[in-house]
């Protein structure tokens, strides 16, 4: 008993943790953005300092990260259920209408591509279907159709990964592509472990790396994009879409995850 008060705060640590480390990564990413992005080339400037620190700063933030969800996932007593608060229920349903709405602004803004690029921007926008309802209809349910919709966002997230690979509008190289690209992953894995929590009741560790993760990646991917659109003026309106989705979902898992570590005296 003694052990299990000793750390029973933890969670609230890795939370706090997380968001300093998330918004620590968004100024760097902003300087990053402002002073060290070539618009025209879609990469870091040739010797950019400001672009190697911002690299560096989100592989140590990612690392810290990573170390403290660990050690809160080994340490602090955590329940394998846990209710979603209503500002976490509104999260999660813009988020899965962001969603839905990114793959149909894919799906306009691609309409004349064909090959497989096509081809995964018509699965997307048939994934979000379900998507959307899984959201929209609440995560809380244990019946068989919310668990049959709840296998579709990680889904969702691996089509739009491939997607991605295929889609020419920015160059392989480009930080900001791939800073997207390892988010959908850190997302996608997330979903996917909060699952097996739900129907398993198994992963606790697995969660807690992989929402905390994700949420430190949504927010910087997030800045870069929007930076980029609003004042690089380079980017995409289905792009936006997809980062705002990506950082309403991180922040959902996140809010998952502090339930799931609150003290047992603090729950309803």
């Amino acid at each position: 008993m003694g052990r299990r008060n000793k750390y029973k705060n933890l969670g609230v640590v890795l939370v706090s943790f997380t968001a300093i480390f998330a918004v620590i990564g968004m100024i760097f990413e902003t300087v990053a953005i402002l002073f060290g992005y070539d618009a025209n080339m879609r990469v870091f400037k040739l010797g950019s300092k400001v672009g190697t620190a911002s690299v560096a700063a989100l592989f140590i933030l990612s690392i810290a990260t990573v170390t403290l969800a660990i050690c809160t996932g080994k340490l602090a007593k955590m329940r394998t259920r846990t209710r979603n608060s209503s500002f976490g229920d509104v999260i999660a349903s813009v988020g899965g209408f962001a969603m839905a709405a990114s793959s149909v602004m894919f799906l306009i803004e691609s309409w004349n591509s064909t090959g497989a690029l096509k081809v995964f921007t018509v699965i997307l926008v048939v994934l979000s279907v379900p998507v959307a309802l899984y959201f929209l209809l609440g995560t809380e349910k244990r019946d068989r159709l919310t668990t049959f919709l709840s296998f579709f966002p990680p889904i969702w997230n691996a089509a739009c990964l491939v997607r991605l690979y295929f889609d020419s509008e920015t160059a392989i190289n480009d930080p900001v592509r791939i800073l997207l690209q390892v988010t959908l992953v850190a997302v996608m894995l997330a979903l996917m472990y909060d699952l097996k929590l739900r129907t398993m009741e198994t992963g606790k560790i697995m969660f807690t790396v992989t929402a905390s993760l994700a949420t430190v990646l949504a927010c910087s991917s997030f800045m870069s994009i929007m930076l980029l659109f609003v004042i690089v003026k380079v980017g995409s309106i289905a792009r936006i879409l997809l980062s705002t989705s990506l950082l309403l979902m991180s922040l959902y898992l996140l809010l998952r995850l502090n339930g799931y570590y609150k003290p047992i005296k603090e729950r309803d």
